[in-house]
């Protein structure tokens, strides 16, 4: 499935990708390649096994920054991930800065940090290869170091499937698993099950940007709306150490 985005900075300008990443004005009707191929594009890495939808060679993580106009990350499905800040006059490669566990490995999410334009997580998934380890990876410098944010609380056996910075609240992370929905009061240190979930893949995650709903989109397809985010934004670091009031 290919990636489709609406712009943060122009609220005409589409993008969506390929093995190149392409910018789309006039409802679609026109666009522009912005970048070469982000792929390995090695025939050899194809596995058309299965439904024959399990090919290696495109781009299937875009994402732009909406703290800075002209940023976008790419990251594909045979392990490269890149960055432009000029809106894709040039492109820097980072894969090599990832750990090693997550170099090569399929990246089926980024994003973008709300406020920081340095800041990104990234997720990648290997479960197609046998190996269902949970991988949250966090830089603070634009790519050039990478930290696990897959804390105390998700499975050691539970890929990741998406990740979101709440929009206000930067310490406030949500994780989409194979398993369910997770939060994090503190930048994914601990991660806390949502309750009030079936006990399902979770695929995407949205808060709504004016009423704070919580939206998660699963499998089937199903899209719950389990209750807004305004009070788990109030659960800082300097409050969340004050003891709770009596009851």
């Amino acid at each position: 499935t290919a990636p489709l985005s609406s712009s943060h900075q122009d609220k005409v300008v589409l993008y969506t990708a390929g093995n190149r990443v392409f910018r789309l004005t006039d409802k679609g009707e026109h666009f522009q390649v912005i970048s070469p191929d982000l792929t390995n594009n090695n025939p050899a890495r194809v596995n058309a096994s299965g439904s024959g939808a399990e090919n290696f060679g495109v781009i299937y993580s875009l994402a732009e920054s909406p703290a800075k106009a002209g940023e976008l990350w790419a990251g594909t499905d045979d392990g490269r991930l890149w960055v432009t800040e000029n809106g894709g006059g040039q492109w820097t490669e980072l894969t090599a800065n990832l750990p090693e566990p997550a170099r090569g490995q399929w990246i089926v999410r980024i994003e973008p940090g709300a406020r920081d334009p340095k800041v990104a997580y990234v997720v990648t998934n290997a479960y197609r290869q046998g190996n269902d380890a949970p991988t949250i990876l966090r830089t603070a410098d634009l790519g050039k170091t990478w930290q696990s944010v897959v804390g105390e609380g998700i499975p050691p056996n539970d890929p990741v499937e998406v990740v979101r910075e709440d929009p206000v609240n930067g310490n406030l992370l949500y994780a989409g698993t194979h398993r369910g929905l997770f939060a994090s009061f503190d930048q994914g240190k601990h991660g806390l099950h949502v309750g009030g979930l079936p006990n399902v893949r979770v695929d995407d995650r949205l808060i709504h940007p004016r009423t704070a709903d919580l939206l998660i989109g699963t499998p089937g397809p199903r899209l719950a709306i389990p209750d807004h985010t305004r009070a788990s934004r109030r659960c800082t670091p300097p409050t969340t150490a004050k003891p709770a009031p009596p009851p």
